[in-house]
């Protein structure tokens, strides 16, 4: 098709089963990978008997034996498909737990595309997301419970609740202390 947006490709990817934050770094190597074009193609002088060149956002590696076995290194199937092509990156990082099959991503190149991915989709992945994102004894991340919209806009909300509700606290702790303090005097 041609070249697509960050978002698209995150979208594709959230769609795919990657979690938010591992969703955001894919997204970045995409970025390296490819510049987001989901017809690049590449890794040609590579292809020999077995291997295909690589394809897509993520620059999946094609197997010439897959070739229209509907697989994740067929193609064929990832001709076109943004959806098969983020299907694909799934697969082979072992359900958006592995990024090592990309260069990109062992090189650290990636990162340069962290700040743009990050303000383009409104949630902040990475090492920095696995820091903030975590809620203390469960299984769930802030992502998943915002549905992954956890842009700056969210986090300057949730700060000022949380002051509201500690000024709210003080005043109140406040109040029971002078309400205190008079029942001690009126004693006798």
């Amino acid at each position: 098709m041609a070249r697509r947006t960050p978002a698209e490709v995150y979208r594709a990817l959230l769609g795919a089963g990657f979690p938010p934050q591992a969703a955001v770094t894919m997204t970045a190597i995409a970025g390296g990978e490819s510049g987001w074009d989901d017809a690049a193609v590449g890794d040609t002088r590579l292809q020999n008997a077995t291997w295909g060149p690589s394809y897509g956002v993520f620059q999946v590696r094609t197997l010439k034996s897959e070739t229209g076995k509907g697989t994740a290194r067929d193609i064929m199937e990832l001709t076109g498909d943004l959806g098969a092509q983020a299907r694909a990156a799934w697969e082979i990082s072992q359900h958006g737990a592995d990024f090592t099959p990309w260069t990109v991503y062992t090189s650290g190149r990636y990162k340069d595309f962290l700040g743009q991915v990050s303000g383009a989709v409104g949630v902040v992945g990475d090492v920095i997301g696995d820091l903030v994102d975590k809620i203390p004894g469960a299984d769930i991340t802030v992502g998943d419970v915002l549905g992954g919209a956890r842009g700056v806009a969210v986090e300057v909300v949730a700060v000022v609740f949380g002051l509201a509700l500690v000024v709210a606290g003080l005043a109140k702790s406040s109040g029971l202390i002078r309400r205190r303090a008079d029942e001690v005097e009126a004693l006798p």
